[in-house]
């Protein structure tokens, strides 16, 4: 497959604003999540300046989080809307849940979650992630094609040690939507390891 072929087959982000697994969230003037709304509010009216105001308008991540955590459903909310009578106006704040979000995680961090959730569930839906690493510019011209050729006897062919290797542990798509097939307690200590991760809407 040519370079334009990939390029042309990548796939389109599932639009999140429609359809199912919506939260909506009534919120109450005098409470916590109104002022986090109204930050929200004023930051998208002030742009660049409202930048603070967004910031502070993140605490609402934890919210969502937070009910995530609470929610032992398989089919919990991919997206949570905020809706609040802002100065009069009213105002929705769009939470999406990044499902496919996670980072991928070292050996260290992994054993850490193998001791909270166990073998079976990582090797069901964490898998190993190798990354491997060329460095061309310390491999002599004459010597290029045959490195190329030859990626796995790099260090021998260069006498240097120009391959990079990292291994990382990256969840599967399936992870986020099994975590919750686990008992509340665990998969708060898990989300201290492998936090889930949100993004305003539009």
């Amino acid at each position: 497959m040519s370079l334009q072929d990939l390029i042309n087959s990548s796939n389109t982000p599932e639009e999140t604003s429609k359809g199912e697994r919506i939260e909506i969230i009534e919120v109450a003037p005098s409470t916590n999540e109104y002022d986090l709304v109204a930050c929200h509010h004023q930051g998208k009216l002030l742009k660049k300046e409202g930048e603070a105001q967004f910031g502070r308008a993140r605490r609402l991540y934890n919210i969502v989080v937070q009910r995530l955590l609470n929610n032992r459903a398989s089919d919990r909310p991919k997206q949570f809307k905020f809706s609040a009578d802002i100065c009069g106006e009213s105002h929705t704040t769009t939470v999406n849940v990044r499902e496919n979000g996670y980072s991928s995680i070292d050996n260290d961090t992994l054993a850490k979650v193998k001791a909270i959730v166990g073998d079976e569930f990582v090797s069901s839906y964490i898998t190993t992630h190798i990354e491997g690493k060329v460095d061309f510019s310390l491999v002599p011209t004459d010597k290029q094609d045959a490195v190329a050729a030859h990626l796995l006897q790099l260090n021998q062919i260069v006498g240097t040690d120009i391959v990079q290797v990292k291994v990382t542990n990256k969840p599967k798509t399936s992870f986020h939507e099994a975590r919750a097939s686990l008992p509340e307690e665990t998969d708060a200590l898990l989300n201290k390891h492998m936090p889930i991760t949100c993004a305003f809407g539009r």
